[in-house]
Parts: structure tokens; C-alpha cells; sequence
């Protein structure tokens, strides 16, 4: 299990925010289609930096929520379907302009063609409309972290814990590809 601080991060269930915790916690969700090359995806209204741009399902997590029950509430109140079984993947931590941390938690579930029809069809009556669109390749219009997101969610052979990206942080293996170049040691 990954700490920060001495806490548990997330194992599914456990790490909550806490009333007054000092960074914003988010969730988006990627719903997939077995088998196709699909991902239900979201034209967002606000905040206004994505406004017109595709996002996946999510929000902020409120307090006491854990990530998956916020993932699960914030799914059905933007397509009005309960999605249970979601697999957190990757978790992406960083800063926001004003030097707030953040993490968002993202998750991925999948669906059958027949579950895909029923989704939309019910979806209709939302505010920000949901579509399925194609994976590969993604539209121009989906937000930019999604461009390595997305591949992720749809890449299933993977470990079980989820990953961890560092806005702004260098890769660890550049690093060291970095350290043997200066040093001519492999």
C-alpha cells in the first residue's frame, strides 16, 4: 500500500477526505466498451478551462467520501446510471495555479454494447451530454492528459495497485537514463 505522510492513499475503499483537508481530491472515470474501441466521454460545460473540450464522468470528492464512492456518485449524477464496479488505475497529483495541491483518481469500468445503447439513451435528459467516442484515434477536443489516460484505462495487464503520476516531476527513469549518460555507466 502507497503512504504519504504516514496515511494510506487508496485501496479502494479506505483513505477519506477529511472535513477541512488542505488539498482538492477529484475522480474522473473512463467507461469502456468490451471489446471496442469506445469510451464514454462527456462535453463539459465548467469548469469554464474545459468548457466545449471532452472530459470523462467525475468531480470533486466530498468529505467523507472515499474515491470510489465519489466515483460512483459522480457517475450517476452526470449519466444517471450506478456504475459499481470501477478499478482505480492511476492517480495524477500536482498543483493548481494558485499553488493548491491536488489529486485526481482515475478510474476505469466497462460495459457491453447492449449496456452502451441503454447508457446514452438514458443520458439524454443531463446537462452535459455524454458520447461515445472512438479510442483510437481520440478526438482533438478531449482534454490533453487524456491523450495518455484513456490508453492507459484500456491496457488491462497491468498490477493490481494503481500508478501514481507527478505533474511536473521527471520520470524516474529519464533520470537515471540522464545520470548514465553523464556518467557513461549503464
Amino acid at each position: 500500500m502507497e503512504t504519504l505522510d504516514g496515511e494510506e492513499l487508496y485501496d479502494g475503499a479506505v483513505r477519506r477526505l477529511e472535513p477541512g483537508e488542505a488539498h482538492a481530491r477529484y475522480v474522473v472515470g473512463f467507461l469502456l466498451v468490451e471489446g471496442m474501441p469506445s469510451v464514454l466521454l462527456i462535453r463539459k460545460k465548467r469548469p469554464q478551462w474545459q468548457a466545449g473540450r471532452l472530459n470523462g464522468p467525475g468531480g470533486k470528492v466530498e468529505p467523507g467520501e472515499t474515491f470510489l464512492d465519489a466515483m460512483r456518485r459522480e457517475f450517476e449524477e452526470e449519466i444517471g446510471v450506478r456504475v459499481e464496479r470501477w478499478e482505480h488505475f492511476v492517480t495524477l497529483r500536482g498543483e493548481e495555479k494558485a499553488g493548491q495541491p491536488y489529486e485526481v483518481a482515475f478510474f476505469r469500468g466497462s460495459v457491453t454494447l447492449g449496456g452502451a445503447h441503454y447508457i446514452i439513451d438514458d443520458a439524454r435528459q443531463y446537462e452535459e451530454q455524454p458520447e461515445w467516442v472512438r479510442t483510437d484515434p481520440l478526438p482533438s477536443d478531449v482534454l490533453p492528459n487524456l491523450r495518455f489516460l484513456i490508453p492507459m484505462a484500456r491496457y488491462p495487464h497491468r498490477p493490481a495497485e494503481p500508478y501514481t503520476l507527478i505533474e511536473g516531476a521527471a520520470n524516474p527513469q529519464d533520470v537515471q537514463n540522464q545520470l548514465a549518460d553523464s556518467t557513461g555507466q549503464p
